[in-house]
């Protein structure tokens, strides 16, 4: 008889404490998912920082070559705009693109699959307060239909005298 009067409040209970566990469980999964999308917003910095970097390395290259082509004319005593320096210029020059260009776009690829991985892992934040929320209206809703089911059955309950206990 003392279990009709607890199976109420034990429903209740295990109710809130499921709702109260699963708002938990979301809010962790949140924060985790927000530490997650700041880490991946971070690489994408990096990788633009490390390829203005690259980019820079290449063009200090390109002059460096210059120069040095430069110096070699002067030592031989040739004029500067000759076919061959002209020649010469040009493929330092498209080297050097080339170069640029390949850093350029492994840097762009390295930066996108940073910024998807932080948009993933944003609706991924959002997705875990959502699933708290959801826990929390769930476990309320176990502990509301816990408590109904009980109490309308407890009102039918009779001893062998027929009166409600």
């Amino acid at each position: 008889m003392e279990m009709a009067v607890a199976a109420p409040f034990i429903a209740m209970a295990s109710g809130v404490a499921q709702a109260g566990a699963g708002l938990v469980q979301g809010i962790q999964g949140s924060r985790a998912a927000a530490a997650e999308r700041q880490q991946y917003e971070e690489e994408a910095q990096l990788a633009r920082l490390s390829g203005a970097q690259q980019e820079l390395a290449a063009r200090k290259n390109l002059e460096k070559a210059f120069a040095i082509n430069e110096s070699l004319r002067a030592a031989r005593g040739l004029t500067m705009g000759t076919g061959t320096d002209l020649a010469l210029r040009n493929a330092n020059i498209a080297e050097a693109e080339s170069e640029i260009g390949t850093i350029r776009l492994n840097t762009e690829g390295r930066v996108s699959r940073s910024t998807y991985g932080a948009l993933g892992a944003g609706m991924r934040e959002r997705a875990g307060l959502f699933s708290g929320f959801g826990a929390v209206a769930s476990g309320l809703g176990t502990a509301a239909q816990g408590l109904l089911r009980y109490s309308g059955s407890a009102a039918k309950r009779t001893d062998s005298s027929g009166n409600p206990y």
